[in-house]
Order: structure tokens, then C-alpha cells, then sequence
């Protein structure tokens, strides 16, 4: 399947336009498969992609999904703040408030224009917080090339999750920190 106008966003840019997130935005397709939808963030070349439903919702709000090339999200921050920007691209408004449906949940949303590009706003829903698993904890710790020693005791790992997991990991100090972020970037 060949979709017609994908625009990548490059979503929640830091000040002076450093760092971000690009997100493919696409107008979804009822005939589409969900590994076209997936297809499309490979292709843009961005680990996401949003698909913009083509009518309003029975409750008002427009039907937004997104898909990894692996999966659907049940949500995403990155992908909402893309969606609601080309949503706003598309009228004459400075300003946009509207209801967007993802995932099961409706919420409300509010896209601006500011001189340095668009705002958008939005209430993300709860945020599930746990503990990790051992096993989990294990990796987490080996996978930012940390030492057992370098979480910060008196502060375990959590696991967040305002739609997709992210980890939480207190450090001891400094060293430790820049460690991590060393090995990220490596």
C-alpha cells in the first residue's frame, strides 16, 4: 500500500530547536492493514507514526492511532503533540482545541502557534508506576552499562508507564550518570 502524504514532525524540540522526536503523520486509511500503518514508520525513517481517522468520532473527538514498526501503541506523547500540529497546520487558526480518541481513552487537546513553532497540550491519563523485576532490574542495570553499586540506594528503578513503559533509575552520583549517558550514545 502506497500512502499519499506522510509529513514527518519533528516533535517536542527542545529550546533553540535541539533534539525532538520525528514522528511520520499520515492520514489513515480504512482499507489499510496494521502492517501498512506499521510499514509507514520504517519507511519515513522514524521510530513511530501517527494516523490521523478520517471522521469525528460518535463523541466528537478525532480517532488518532500509532504504530512502531513492530506494533500498535496504546499511546503516544510524541505522536499526539505530531498529530495535533498538522491537525493545526491544516486550518487557518492560531489556535486549536479539540478531543482526540487513542487507545481506549478520550481527552482534550490544544494545539497553538507561537513564533518559535507549535504547542500543544494535552493530559497524558494516569501514569502506572511498579517496582521492576528482579530480572528486569538486572537488565535495566546492564543495559545502561552500570554497576549493582551505581543505583542510588536509597531510591530503587521504577518502571512508568504513561502508555509505553520507561525506566526510572536513580543514580549514586555524577560519574555514574555520565556513565550512562556515555554508554547510550555509544
Amino acid at each position: 500500500m502506497s500512502w499519499r502524504d506522510v509529513t514527518v514532525v519533528d516533535a517536542c524540540v527542545r529550546r533553540y530547536g535541539r533534539s525532538g522526536s520525528p514522528t511520520a503523520v499520515a492520514d489513515d486509511d480504512p482499507a489499510a492493514t496494521d502492517a501498512d500503518r506499521r510499514a509507514v514508520a520504517a519507511a519515513a525513517g522514524t521510530s513511530h507514526a501517527a494516523f490521523l481517522g478520517p471522521k469525528r468520532a460518535p463523541d466528537g473527538s478525532w480517532p488518532v492511532r500509532f504504530f512502531t514498526a513492530t506494533t500498535e501503541l496504546p499511546g503516544c506523547g510524541h505522536g499526539t503533540v505530531a498529530a495535533q500540529a498538522v491537525r493545526l497546520t491544516r486550518t487557518a487558526l492560531g489556535e486549536l482545541n479539540d478531543r482526540q480518541h487513542t487507545g481506549g481513552r478520550t481527552f482534550d487537546t490544544a494545539a497553538i502557534c507561537r513564533p518559535a513553532g507549535i504547542e500543544v497540550w494535552f493530559d497524558q491519563g494516569p501514569v502506572a508506576l511498579r517496582y521492576p523485576t528482579p530480572d528486569e532490574r538486572a537488565a535495566m542495570i546492564a543495559a545502561l552499562g552500570l554497576t549493582a553499586d551505581d543505583p542510588h540506594p536509597s531510591d530503587a528503578p521504577r518502571i512508568a508507564a504513561p502508555g509505553a513503559p520507561r525506566m526510572l533509575v536513580p543514580v549514586h552520583d555524577r560519574s555514574a550518570l555520565l556513565r550512562c549517558a556515555h554508554t547510550s550514545a555509544g
